[in-house]
Order: structure tokens, then sequence, then C-alpha cells
């Protein structure tokens, strides 16, 4: 589904934000040759419910610097190759409505991964990616529940059809029922094992060592990646206190991550950076743009669309 979004203001969110103001920019700073279309990961998966739009503030931002912005949702929970077959119709369908050649695809998430699939099987539609906090290399937590398929009495199999369950209400409730869900296939394609085999059928910007960077440019397509190190970033941020935990249990000391992806896992293509102060749910803006003080994330979308646009992208 695709949707354009408008945003309602919340004063009492925005006064504990953790976002300093920063001067308007001009009105084409992000003004790209072609469309920017922005790609949700797994699980948490819409564009807009009621007040609140996923990617908080970012939409809006944007277009008020000049770009020509599409929010899509596609399965909450299936592999890259099904979510990524929803994306590309997504990506006809965009192309077609503004007359444009190729598009811009920004992704968080496992929308990196999902993404890049778009970029290989049909680069002619698309004129770079920017992956943010992609797990390109597969994630602990995936690791874990893959490997609990080996529960007695199909305990797995009962919890598999449970997320199922879960993500078709929440699918349903969010205005995207109709898209499949397969929560077996999206951990299987989180996982190590699972990426690998995916990045063999699809390598494009693979990096060329162990955490380093990939090609920039792939027929004719541009790959980058950012992420964030940082999964505690607001005391006043409930999720804050989730992630945590989650960096916590599935990574060791020294190592990095936003609370569910490691940093060097984020690498594809290009690396602008992997060491920004935020966290899996700042990647979005959420929660309200309750994020790292002195630091906004939206910042990191206007920077990269301006980075496009200078390469008349």
């Amino acid at each position: 589904m695709i949707k354009k979004i408008v945003s309602l203001s919340f004063v009492l969110m925005l006064s504990i934000s953790s976002s300093f103001a920063i001067s308007a920019p001009a009105d084409d700073y992000a003004k790209t040759k072609y469309p920017i279309v922005i790609v949700g990961g797994a699980i948490i998966n819409f564009d807009k419910f009621l007040f609140i739009d996923y990617f908080w503030n970012i939409e809006q931002t944007l277009e008020k610097a000049g770009a020509e912005v599409f929010v899509t949702t596609v399965s909450a929970s299936h592999n890259n190759e099904v979510r990524g077959e929803q994306l590309a119709r997504l990506v006809e369908d965009i192309m077609s409505l503004t007359q444009s050649d190729k598009v811009n695809l920004v992704t968080i998430s496992m929308g990196g991964p999902t993404g890049r699939y778009v970029a290989s099987v049909y680069p002619e539609m698309i004129a770079s990616i920017s992956t943010i906090d992609g797990g390109h290399q597969g994630i602990p937590i995936a690791d874990w529940i893959v490997a609990g398929e080996e529960l007695p009495m199909g305990l797995s199999f009962m919890l598999y059809r449970l997320g199922n369950f879960g993500l078709t209400i929440a699918g349903w409730v969010l205005g995207d029922g109709e898209l499949p869900v397969d929560t077996a296939a999206m951990a299987y394609s989180e996982s190590t094992a699972g990426s690998q085999e995916y990045n063999a059928l699809y390598p494009e910007g693979a990096p060329t060592s162990e955490c380093g960077d990939g090609p920039e440019v792939v027929n004719g397509v541009r790959y980058y990646s950012m992420a964030g190190a940082k999964p505690f970033t607001n005391f006043f941020d409930p999720s804050d206190y989730v992630l945590y935990a989650l960096h916590k249990v599935f990574y060791k000391n020294g190592d990095t991550s936003d609370g569910v992806i490691g940093s060097c896992s984020s690498h594809w293509g290009k690396v602008i950076g992997d060491d920004y102060p935020m966290n899996h749910m700042d990647i979005a803006n959420q929660l309200f743009g309750i994020t790292q003080r002195g630091f906004d994330p939206v910042q990191l979308y206007m920077q990269q669309a301006n980075r496009l646009k200078n390469l008349g992208l």
C-alpha cells in the first residue's frame, strides 16, 4: 500500500522531544531528481495508524525541503523475495504516478534486504538504495528463534502460528490485512544462515571485507548504508529499556548494536556511518521524536536526500 501521510502535532510530545531545533534548510535541499520511496522493516510495518505516522515527521520534513516522498507498506512478516516483489509492484505504481524513470529507496531494518531484492532483480527501476540499520548479515535474535524450532511437541510451530495470527489481526487493524504473513519465513530470512543464502543470490553491494564497505555502484544502482549504535538514548522512551535489554542478552561486551542489529551487520555498499547515537526505534524517529538529546534522526534522511540530489539522483 502507498499512502501520502499528514501528521498531527502533539505539543506535549514535542516539548519533551530530545531533538534541538534546527534552522530550516533551503526549499530545494532534498529535491532529488527521482522520488524517495521509504520502506519499513518487519513486524512493525505501517505508514499511518489514527494520528500516528510510523516514520514520525520524516516525510513531511523531506517534502518541505523539496523531495517527493512515498511511504510504502509490505508484508509485516515474510521472506525478502515475497516482500521484494510486493515492493517492486509499488515502485512500478509510483513510477507511473510520477512519470519517473527510477526511484530512490530509503529503507530501515528488514526493509534493507527487501529493497536490495528490487535493486538486484529490477535495477532499471532503482537509482539508489540507502539502508538504515539493515540486518544484512543476520541478527542474533533471529538465530535464537530459528534454533528454537527444535523445541519439543511442536511448540515452535504453535509459536509461529500464533505470530501469524497476531500479525494478521494487526494488519487488518492497520489497514493492510490483505498482505500475507509467514513468521517462520521471516525468522529464517533474518537469521545468519538465511542471510548468507540470500546474499549469495543477491550480492550487489556486498562488503568486500569483514565489517567493511562494498562497491558504491553496481549495475547502475548506488548502494549506501547507515546505522545506529546506541541501544538506550532517552529515559522518556519506554522502548529504550527493551532495546537495551535485548542488546545485553544477544551481544557480547564490546559489540555495538542498535539493540537489535549489530553495527557490522548493517554494512552494505558505501558505509556513510555505523555509529550514530540512535537505536532501532529511533531510525523511524520513534517514539514521537523522543530520541537522543542533541541528535535528530530526521536530519539523517535529509542529509542523505541532499547527497542523492548532489549526485543527480
